[in-house]
């Protein structure tokens, strides 16, 4: 089947020699010609998303939300085979794609030319996805997560037997990586907060043997020996930020950055407040404090017609986040139930760069950086368990409401409602693209032709 996509695409590609025969007036003859190669690499474009997504059903899940839907069983632990999946659709994509510099920054092809960049770049952030995926058992979590985003939800009885028989084998192989001291406190939490989503997955069909894989590892990761402070540091953090959210910058220049927001909007929320008083604003705090407790909250409706219209990924879903967050509020007292929950959001962005810098003490970095709704401690446990064990998505919420804050708070909705319509995208083309401007400066891509 793999094979079939691939001649799909190439066949596609291959009609990209093809100038169209009557060009229209308001082009040049090259640009009409360049257009004809544009057309083919968007017609080959869902062809070459639908070789990724059977690579990883977590890719499929962005196209409609719906990880596992499609009832076929796709096994994350296969990392060969996901690079070569990877590879094949690097390989066909290089082969349609138009040289960068034939693509201009403005007229008819300034939007493929952001396109083909965006497509190059998924592959670069599957690529690394996978290689921070090898490094057991610190990707524990995220494995397991992924075994509940690929269980499937139709098959038959022989195939749910041998999808079973899989998910139990690969249950008992993170229970082999298991030592002490090779998980912090938060991280042995995230890991048993992943066994909960997948045994709620498996509810879907009778599932025994993972049923059982999944009680044994709970309780060896339950009574396993943890480091009382987090184990990785601001180089295991940087290189997924900037792959991911286009962010390359220092946790001091980040931290500085999300001082700054944070100031900015407390001093909005606290003029407020003065106005409101004091029962009216606690009662804004608890709302927000609502909000907070659902995020990463993203309600995209994906489609195929594009990268940009993807669901985001979860190191962006953060981002996706701070954007309709900032575009809430039809009456001032809404709005200001916005500012509080995007200040929290950056507040928890805060704490990941705390606590992947020197000090990595949670208490100290709540202490620091308060949150300013009022959320159950069960929520700001979370909050801060997300910060320690996912960084990325948090630090990319934050340089988020950053950049939507750059013209100051009274053009944050104008901001934001640009940013939504442009679609999901790392930072540093956002800035580029939208706002004309470097946003803690820019990340390196992979040459889409060389």
């Amino acid at each position: 089947m793999r094979a079939h996509f691939v001649l799909f695409a190439a066949v596609l590609c291959a009609c990209a020699g093809r100038p169209r025969e009557a060009a229209p007036r308001a082009i040049s003859d090259i640009d009409a010609w360049l257009l004809s190669y544009a057309g083919a690499f968007r017609r080959a474009e869902p062809v070459l998303l639908g070789m990724l997504a059977r690579t990883d059903a977590r890719i499929a899940g962005r196209f409609s939300g719906r990880p596992g839907a499609r009832g076929r069983f796709t096994d994350p632990f296969l990392f060969d085979m996901r690079r070569r999946g990877h590879d094949d659709v690097l390989g066909e994509a290089q082969r349609c794609a138009i040289p960068r510099d034939l693509l201009p920054d403005a007229g008819p092809l300034a939007e493929h030319r952001i396109e083909q960049e965006l497509l190059f770049r998924l592959i670069d952030e599957e690529d690394a996805r996978l290689d921070r995926e090898r490094k057991l058992p610190a990707s524990a979590a995220d494995l397991v997560r992924a075994l509940a985003a690929s269980w499937p939800a139709l098959q038959s009885a022989a195939e749910r037997g041998v999808t079973d028989s899989l998910v139990a084998w690969r249950l008992d192989q993170v229970r082999a990586w298991l030592a002490p001291n090779v998980l912090s406190a938060m991280e042995r939490d995230d890991v048993l907060d992943a066994l909960g989503d997948l045994a709620q997955a498996t509810e879907r069909a009778p599932a025994s043997r993972t049923e059982s894989a999944i009680h044994r590892l709970r309780d060896d990761v339950a009574s396993l020996q943890v480091a009382p402070l987090g184990l990785r540091g601001w180089d295991d953090v940087a290189p997924p930020l900037r792959v991911h959210v286009g962010v390359v910058s220092s946790e001091a220049k980040l931290r500085a950055a999300f001082a700054g927001a944070r100031a900015r909007l407390a001093a909005q929320v606290e003029v407020a407040f003065g106005v409101l008083g004091p029962v009216a604003a606690e009662e804004v705090r608890r709302i927000a404090g609502a909000k907070v407790a659902r995020l990463p909250e993203c309600p995209v409706v994906p489609s195929l017609a594009g990268v940009r219209t993807l669901a985001p990924p979860p190191e962006r879903a953060w981002v996706c986040a701070a954007v309709f967050g900032a575009r809430e509020g039809e009456s001032e007292l809404s709005e200001l139930v916005s500012l509080v929950a995007l200040h929290d959001l950056v507040t928890v962005g805060a704490w990941a760069v705390d606590l992947h810098g020197e000090q990595r003490d949670p208490a100290l970095a709540r202490a620091q950086s308060p949150l300013a709704s009022r959320v159950a401690p069960a929520t700001e446990a979370r909050a801060l368990r997300e910060a320690a064990t996912h960084p990325v998505g948090p630090i990319g919420g934050a340089a988020a409401v950053v950049l939507l804050l750059a013209d100051g708070p009274a053009h944050l909705r104008e901001r934001a409602d640009a940013w939504a319509s442009f679609g999901d995208a790392p930072l540093d083309v956002v800035g580029r693209e939208i706002f004309g401007m470097a946003h803690f400066a820019s990340a390196q891509q992979r040459k889409p032709v060389e």
